[in-house]
């Protein structure tokens, strides 16, 4: 342990935590170390050292768990009994039943869908127009996400199916995020919308279901997986454990993804000669894994990761390689922002810099020096499709347009359950040359 900041009485470090979080963790690693405890609401131990995090979530997994507020059943009633949020044997269970959905041969067969709904959101976007990129990429990657779920051929009728997607996020954040206690039966207007949008998607979900279970044939679309998808010993999911996995993805199937996208989209915007590189790479390369631009979404998941924060309860005591001792009920943060921002294992580590994921500046770095999708059991199962999903929209987008910045103002961040620019971030399209 190197140290820790004074806090004040009571509240501990709460109040600065929650003023600026990632400042805060930043500025904890920088002045503190790897290792810092800190009292936010519980004993919290920020961990910036590569072979504690790996002890955290690979080595020693079994004594940290994911935090209650997601586990318990109050946590389950907002997120189902699925991969989110299950424990122990039946977590291992459900990975392996939805492991299938992330097979490399599946994924590459949606590459061709992804281009086609990126083509068709981008048809009427010209040289000139002003668009905010994360709506932009927010309701673009909310499209794919419902074709990967139920197939190019699904009518979202008057796009109910999309709204009430949004409303369970919005209600996720204000869940997750809400100081007030029981903040699920707060009588606020979106609560009564969560609650309808969640019936809704329900009664769309198992309808879905019914029709695959009874003469659709079945296709490469999610939950048609999820209901022909059987164990080693035969079982098959239930129809409430394939609405909660099909559930789950419609929230951790999207968001991530365009915000991986619009802080790409932003920082080609700034750095104009990386933009013009990527383009021309694209004009030769038409594969999805062009090696550019995969440096440049690692790039940007590396200044801004999507998921900024990964906290862990410890279950038992514990003793990190590090040599800080760990009591049942602490905190773990593990925080990929600062992480990913150690000069150890970054030169420049606060500038956009593809260099940083040649291959020999990889091989020269611990594995969890840069973990967008966090690791071990619990890494994140879309990460295959999330990062195809990604290269196709940015190098179809690239092909077409140059990103131009509107201003070149610090970007606020806006740290909630995804990390993204606050108030959104617009930028001009212009032909691509």
């Amino acid at each position: 342990m190197n140290g820790a900041p004074l806090g004040l009485p009571v509240i501990g470090h709460a109040l600065s935590f929650v003023r600026d979080k990632p400042g805060f963790l930043q500025a904890c690693r920088q002045q503190y170390g790897d290792c810092v405890r800190l009292h936010i609401g519980a004993p919290t131990w920020l961990l910036n050292n590569p072979a504690d995090i790996k002890h955290v979530l690979v080595d020693a997994a079994a004594k940290y768990e994911k935090t209650p507020k997601l586990t318990s059943p109050r946590g389950r009633v907002l997120s189902g009994s699925g991969l989110h949020t299950a424990t122990g044997l039946d977590h291992v269970f459900l990975r392996r039943m939805v492991q299938p959905l992330f097979h490399r041969r599946v994924v590459d067969g949606h590459a061709q869908m992804v281009r086609r709904v990126t083509e068709n959101a981008m048809a009427d976007w010209r040289d000139g127009h002003v668009i905010d990129l994360l709506d932009a990429m927010l309701k673009l990657t909310q499209q794919v996400m419902l074709a990967a779920l139920f197939g190019e051929s699904f009518v979202d009728e008057r796009g109910q199916f999309a709204d009430a997607v949004t409303v369970r996020r919005s209600y996720i954040e204000y869940f997750f995020t809400s100081n007030l206690p029981w903040p699920e039966h707060w009588p606020l207007p979106l609560v009564r919308r969560y609650r309808t949008a969640r019936r809704y998607m329900g009664e769309v979900i198992d309808r879905e279901i019914d029709r695959r279970r009874t003469g659709v044939p079945v296709g490469d679309d999610w939950l048609s997986m999820l209901v022909s998808s059987t164990g080693r010993n035969g079982t098959a999911l239930n129809k409430a454990q394939i609405r909660d996995e099909a559930i789950t993805l419609t929230s951790t199937g999207y968001e991530t993804v365009a915000a991986a996208l619009t802080w790409s989209g932003h920082l080609l915007s700034i750095h104009p000669d990386v933009q013009r590189d990527v383009q021309r790479e694209l004009a030769v390369d038409e594969t999805p894994d062009a090696p550019l631009t995969t440096r440049v979404l690692n790039e940007a998941m590396r200044l801004f990761p999507p998921t900024w924060l990964f906290v862990r309860v410890a279950t038992t005591d514990d003793v990190l390689p590090g040599g800080a001792t760990i009591r049942a009920d602490d905190h773990i943060y593990l925080c990929p922002f600062t992480m990913h921002r150690h000069p150890a294992w970054y030169a420049g580590p606060d500038h956009f810099d593809p260099s940083h994921f040649s291959d020999e500046a990889m091989r020269a770095r611990p594995r969890f020096a840069f973990y967008p999708f966090g690791g071990g059991a619990r890494q994140c199962i879309g990460e295959p499709f999330a990062r195809l999903e990604a290269a196709v929209v940015l190098s179809t987008l690239l092909r077409r347009f140059q990103l131009e910045p509107i201003n070149t103002d610090p970007v606020r961040l806006r740290p909630s359950i995804v990390l993204e620019p606050r108030g959104g971030l617009r930028v001009r399209l212009r032909g691509a040359r």
